[in-house]
Parts: C-alpha cells; structure tokens; sequence
C-alpha cells in the first residue's frame, strides 16, 4: 500500500462528499468524531490512513475501506445483499444528485398524510 496512493484517494473521497453531500471539512471531521486538523493531516498525509479509520468512513459515509486503503473496488461502497445493478444505479443517482439524500431523508421523516400531499403534488409537477 502505497501512502501516496492512499493520500490521494482520501482527497479524492473529500473531495466527494464535499460535491455531492455539500459536507465541508469540519462536517466531516465531526461525523467522524474527530477534530478537523486530523482531516487536514490526513489530506496532506501527515496522518497514516488507519484501517479504523477507513472503516468510520465505509459505515458512515458509504465509501469503502478497501478502496480508500488497497485502490481495491469501487469508491462507493454497497452491502452484497442491496440488490441488483438498477438498485445500485439508483442509489449512485441519489447520491451523486446534491440535496437528493437529504431530501430523501427529511421525506422518510413525514407522516403518511403528508407523504401522499407531497406524491400529488410530485406527480402534478411531472405532468
């Protein structure tokens, strides 16, 4: 494993979740429990990418731990059982499209009556 290899993959992932989930730095840092300097370290590579550490980022951002530490696989990380490549295609729309997971996750939030006000209201749209 070769530390610059790693270092660039690390910006690359940042760089990621910057453009496609607007987190910036110290979003990150804080959902990761840790301090933005450490993320500063990381990208600069003054800090070793530890394998706990790509595992924080596999669970809580999606992106694998193989890939950030080995190159190995795909960026974006997909449990076996998520179901077929129109599944996983979907889900890469969501996340690539900035605002769609957050607004996916304020929808899972609504009540019933509200959830069909907001599906009349989306398909009078698409009409």
């Amino acid at each position: 494993m070769n530390e610059a290899e790693i270092q660039n993959r690390i910006n690359i992932a940042l760089k990621f979740l910057k453009e496609t989930r607007g987190l910036n730095q110290n979003q990150i840092a804080q959902k990761l429990a840790v301090t933005p300097g450490t993320i500063t370290r990381l990208r600069n590579g003054e800090n070793t990418l530890t394998e706990s550490m790509s595992l924080l980022f596999e669970y809580i951002f999606g992106i694998s731990s193989r890939w950030l530490i080995y190159g190995e696989g795909e960026m974006l990380f997909f449990p076996p059982n998520i179901g077929d490549k129109e599944e996983i295609d979907f889900l890469h729309r969501i996340y690539n499209r900035k605002g769609m997971k957050m607004l996916i996750e304020n929808i899972l939030c609504l009540s019933d009556r509200d959830l069909a006000v907001i599906q009349v209201t989306v398909e009078k749209l698409n009409s």
